[in-house]
């Protein structure tokens, strides 16, 4: 029984180890990044929410104002990353995490948000340890940076079938990086 136990132990003990679970092994390129967070309403098309609209404060402070959704619109999040002078206030990927949970409803409040993001993290089957290191990781990009000087493409994402617009963040911050 003792065996069993120690090889039970062996096997579980390195799965329960506390680390992030993705490392973008890519080299970041020349450039900074930044990243500017678009909320509109398209209402040629209806939508159903799944979540009702509360009225509040949008959880990260943006250069654009949180438009009010009129009935039945659609929601559209919009991610734009480009190349950026400096800027020191890195997102994270709880960050990133948050604009999954307001895709719908641009409007929840800063606690909410924050609950909201820790149940859909909850959902990964992480450890809480997991999900702290996960929530604080540094990414590349900077909210609302000034954009470098000169011309370059900017990469635009807006997923479809109601994905979050952070799905392939790592990518989008690799392209702007090399500009």
């Amino acid at each position: 029984m003792k065996k069993y136990l120690l090889l039970l132990f062996l096997v579980i003990a390195p799965a329960a180890h506390a680390q992030s679970s993705f490392t973008f092994d890519n080299k970041r390129g020349p450039y900074l990044v930044g990243l500017r967070a678009v909320f509109q309403y398209d209402e040629s098309r209806s939508y159903a929410r799944a979540a009702p609209t509360v009225p509040s404060v949008a959880p990260l402070a943006s250069a654009a104002p949180i438009p009010t959704a009129p009935a039945a619109s659609r929601p559209i999040q919009t991610l734009i990353w480009y190349p950026a002078n400096a800027s020191s206030n890195p997102l994270t990927y709880g960050d990133y995490i948050e604009f999954g949970v307001n895709r719908e409803n641009f409007n929840f409040a800063a606690s909410e948000t924050t609950r909201l993001a820790d149940e859909m993290l909850k959902t990964y089957r992480w450890t809480p340890e997991q999900i702290a290191l996960e929530k604080v990781r540094v990414q590349w990009a900077s909210r609302d940076a000034l954009p470098a000087s000169g011309k370059f493409p900017v990469v635009i994402y807006a997923p479809s079938f109601r994905g979050p617009a952070y799905e392939n963040s790592d990518l989008c911050e690799y392209l702007a990086s090399h500009g």
